[in-house]
């Protein structure tokens, strides 16, 4: 997967995983020159993995290690709450207590705020439009295309992209 990062796994692309399967996928593994890139190095293989049909805790996994970093980078956090996340979670010196500590009402994935969906329907609005202009075969092309991204729920999102000498721009119309 790369330097620093292991996947220990009987699984590959296209297996079918019977009901009697252990539930353990996967075994990922990171490593670094210290504990904080070897956190680092966990997020970016969990951002990669694909995994449909079955159930898994990519999510949780991802939040657990963003959470350290998150409180870690944070102005507001006292320096008490940053020390005890220094010796104890970063050094590797947890216990069984922290799920039910961190998580006293079970995990639940965060729902995205109204910027970020912003954001990635404008990422995914360029993206297609990126996808276009590499099919096209034409002398002439638009500089400019209007979208309207439908949401869970029906709501609607006008979106135009238009491109720039360096990339595109991306406005919302909302």
């Amino acid at each position: 997967m790369g330097e620093g990062i292991r996947c220990d796994s009987g699984v590959r692309e296209g297996s079918e995983i019977s009901v009697f399967y252990d539930p353990m996928i996967c075994k990922l593994v990171t490593y670094g020159k210290n504990r904080a890139e070897a956190i680092n190095l966990g997020k970016k293989a969990l951002d990669s993995y694909v995994i449909q049909g079955v159930s898994h805790n990519i999510p949780l996994l991802r939040d657990i290690l963003s959470e350290v970093s998150y409180f870690l980078n944070q102005s507001s956090v006292s320096y008490s709450t940053k020390l005890f996340l220094q010796e104890s979670y970063v050094k590797g010196d947890t216990n069984t207590s922290y799920l039910p500590r961190v998580y006293p009402n079970g995990f639940t994935i965060p729902k995205l705020s109204e910027s970020h969906f912003l954001l990635l329907q404008g990422v995914a609005s360029a993206l297609e439009v990126n996808r276009n202009l590499r099919l096209q075969q034409r002398s002439s092309t638009p500089s400019s295309w209007d979208f309207v991204v439908l949401s869970e729920g029906g709501a609607t999102t006008p979106i135009n992209v238009a491109q720039t000498e360096t990339g595109f721009s991306v406005n919302s119309k909302r």
